[in-house]
């Protein structure tokens, strides 16, 4: 494998197949070779420094090639700003989400991983999309292999894509890449290539804002020590005797603005905050000529949407905002105000920026400061300190290449400062090495079970079970050096042992004697290179003894856990005697969303059948709604006695589940809740309600609504096309006019980085 992270490029330059209007740097030179050699490629570069190059690069030689390549991004928000951004550089541009589906037979394909996960591992193809003509995949923060949700997704797509098919691999914060790269290199048989960069190309200053100053804690290159303590001693001593308030927001934006630090994004980690502390902030937009041309920029964009969103609360907060110089940025949003915001920061248009962690994945913004007002976020199940990964994923988007010096990074102190040894920990460890996400699980067991899927997972290779690299290694012997040696190397070895005191017995000085003479004799007629060699052999020849039974032993652990997995599908009726899927395992192997155990289950029990067209799409929405407050409150009226015999499955399969993880060598566990906050929403919205009428029901932001609404429709078109599979006529009828329903005011696709 070849790593270039400092060498200075030599040799001929790669074929300019993108007209570049700079110079290239030299890790992106060796990175263009590695492309046109065919290889494979990993790139850990800094944030800023340029990854999107080698993106560029191998888009633009398949297209000279008449081949096809498929770019994979982590958030549907990227994918969008891609597909912006590749089509004013190439004339065939497409795009497919689970919300968007833009020229599919495109040259150049944005996709969402699930999306090429999912057609991959499917049995029946959808007729919209193949893989003809697919050189290369381009794997855009690849980083999120570590996400312990998603990144199975990220590791079964390198391992089910052809070898063929040249792979791409982009991450800034991608810490053990070299066994990463290594990986992939044993996986496909190709040479991986990894390219990397040393140091930012504007570097970062790390601060704390406190009374008036920045305090510098973290300069270029090291930790500046004692000056975190001292300030957090500061901190600590004002909290005893006053109280938080909005006034020390003000006072460091204030400070920023005038000392030409803005535009500057501000991280608050809990987006209720984000849009509560912009209504406290002041105008930072003076200049009359740029509040015309934000007007302006947002007519252009938002016209056509007015008479949809201008009802909705978050319409008037954010263009109250803009016009104000602030922006706000959160999941919550509707992703049009999302993307307009964004649109206008890129422009340079907006001075404050108020952000969760999201803002930080991709978006390429001219941000000169990033604030902190917290280093600790809730992750679902706890509150913790970031990872130094995520700190520096949003650290990293100061600092504007060709315009400042360094990025300015600052911490806005608060109750509970974090000791000097805490901030330490977020701001200086190497972030996560990359840990395999991927599950021996039902859908592996049936997709491909068989050892030689399962031993090349990366999972695989972390989880114990050594690589037999020894026996490769051991040297060949000519065979009549082997017989006429190989008894004297074992004789010496003998005589060794006898002459070597163990602490009860001794030899006999007589016996003694006639030992060493032997032993001088063997000396003599050994020579002492095939000596060496022979002990080599043999030590290498034990090593490879222990390899193989520990390659044994794991081996033997996959296949109880592959024989248990397939002895539950049959026994449950999922898999025939001939291991061949029924009529239920296809329900199972067609949905990717939700927990297809559970849904086969209902499915087949016939608990839906009964309902209505809108009452069954407003039950689908229960294994896929979030599993938001309020839930216990819920009230389903007639619908309970189904509701309570879904949770009886969903009860049921939880403690078979529990059973079955004590007799398995890698347990794994499914998502058995079911969620109805949702219910009444989906109901009333299939009926023709307005967002009015359906805010009484949902308690969540309109940006909720919509992310939510949305993943109901990709849900039950996926049961739709089970149910066109398996002819179940009822059923498919009833799902036949959903998106037709749904997709309407409020809940829509659209995105201003798309034109159709």
């Amino acid at each position: 494998m070849q790593h270039a992270p400092t060498k200075i490029f030599s040799g001929p330059v790669p074929t300019p197949y993108f007209p570049f209007s700079y110079p290239l740097d030299d890790f992106q030179l060796w990175g263009c070779r590695a492309i046109e050699d065919q290889h494979n490629l990993m790139v850990c570069a800094h944030t800023g420094s340029g990854k999107t190059a080698l993106a560029l690069y191998a888009i633009a030689r398949c297209m000279a090639r008449q081949e096809r390549v498929i770019y994979i991004s982590p958030i549907k928000t990227l994918s969008n700003q891609k597909y912006k951004e590749f089509s004013s550089s190439f004339p065939s541009v497409g795009i497919l989400t689970g919300d968007i589906k833009v020229k599919p037979d495109a040259d150049c394909l944005i996709m969402t991983a699930e999306i090429l996960r999912n057609f991959l591992m499917t049995v029946e193809k959808p007729s919209y999309f193949s893989m003809d003509r697919v050189s290369c995949v381009i794997l855009d923060e690849v980083h999120f292999i570590n996400n312990p949700e998603r990144g199975r997704v990220w590791e079964e797509i390198i391992l089910y894509l052809d070898p063929t098919i040249q792979l791409v691999m982009l991450s800034a914060t991608l810490s053990g890449p070299l066994s990463f790269a290594q990986w992939v290199q044993d996986l496909k048989q190709v040479p991986c290539h990894l390219v990397s960069t040393i140091e930012r190309p504007v570097p970062l200053q790390h601060f704390v804002y406190w009374d008036q100053e920045l305090y510098c804690f973290m300069g270029t290159k090291e930790w500046n020590h004692g000056v975190w303590k001292e300030c957090k001693a500061r901190v600590d001593k004002h909290y005893t005797k006053h109280h938080w308030s909005t006034h020390v927001w003000m006072e460091c934006l204030g400070f920023l603005q005038k000392k030409e630090m803005l535009p500057a994004t501000v991280f608050l980690l809990n987006r209720d905050m984000v849009e509560k502390q912009a209504r406290h902030l002041c105008s930072f937009q003076q200049d009359p000529y740029e509040r015309a041309t934000i007007e302006g920029i947002w007519d252009h964009h938002m016209r056509k949407y007015a008479p949809t969103l201008e009802r909705t609360a978050q319409w008037s907060l954010v263009k109250d905002l803009v016009l104000k110089g602030i922006g706000i940025h959160h999941s919550g949003m509707i992703p049009l105000l999302k993307e307009i915001v964004e649109i206008l920061y890129t422009q340079g248009l907006l001075p404050v920026l108020l952000a969760t962690e999201t803002f930080a994945m991709g978006v390429n913004a001219p941000t000169k400061t990033v604030v902190f007002t917290n280093l600790t976020k809730f992750d679902g199940k706890r509150k913790r300190f970031l990872h130094s990964e995520e700190y520096l994923q949003m650290a990293g988007r100061a600092g504007r290449r060709g315009l400042d010096t360094a990025g300015t990074v600052v911490i806005l102190p608060s109750l509970g400062m974090a000791s000097e040894e805490e901030m330490r920990a977020v701001a200086t460890k190497a972030p996560q090495t990359v840990q395999s996400r991927w599950v021996m699980d039902f859908s592996m067991a049936f997709h491909d079970p068989t050892p030689k899927v399962w031993e090349r997972t990366l999972f695989y290779r972390q989880s114990g079970a050594p690589p037999l690299f020894v026996e490769t290694a051991l040297p060949t012997i000519d065979p009549e050096i082997w017989a006429r040696c190989e008894p004297l190397f074992q004789e010496k070895k003998a005589c060794e042992q006898r002459l070597t005191p163990d602490g009860f017995f001794r030899l006999d000085k007589k016996v003694e004697k006639t030992v060493r003479k032997r032993l001088g004799e063997i000396r003599h007629l050994l020579p002492k290179d095939v000596e060496t060699m022979l002990s080599r052999y043999h030590a290498l020849s034990e090593q490879c003894e222990t390899e193989k039974r520990e390659q044994r032993y794991f081996q033997e652990r996959w296949t109880i856990q592959v024989d248990r997995l397939q002895d539950f599908l049959v026994s449950k009726e999922y898999w025939g005697p001939d291991k061949k899927p029924t009529r239920k395992g296809l329900m199972l192997q067609e949905v990717h969303d939700g927990n297809p155990l559970l849904l086969a289950e209902v499915l087949h029990a016939g608990l839906l059948d009964p309902l209505e067209a809108s009452t069954l799409v407003a039950m689908l929405s229960i294994f896929v709604a979030d599993k938001e407050k309020g839930e216990s409150h819920v009230s389903l009226g007639e619908q309970k006695e189904v509701m309570d015999r879904i949770r009886a499955l969903a009860d049921k399969g939880l403690s078979e589940e529990l059973v079955r993880n004590q007799d398995l060598p890698f347990p794994f566990f499914l998502d058995w809740t079911v969620s109805p906050t949702m219910y009444h929403a989906v109901k009333g919205w299939y009926e023709g309600q307005c967002w009015v009428e359906v805010r009484k029901v949902y308690e969540e932001s309109e940006g909720n609504f919509i992310k939510n609404m949305l993943r109901v429709v990709n849900f039950i078109q996926s049961i739709h096309h089970v149910a066109e599979i398996l002819s179940m006529v009822s059923l498919q009828q009833k799902l036949e006019n959903v998106q037709e329903k749904m997709m309407r005011d409020l809940v829509m696709n659209d995105s201003l980085y798309i034109t159709r």
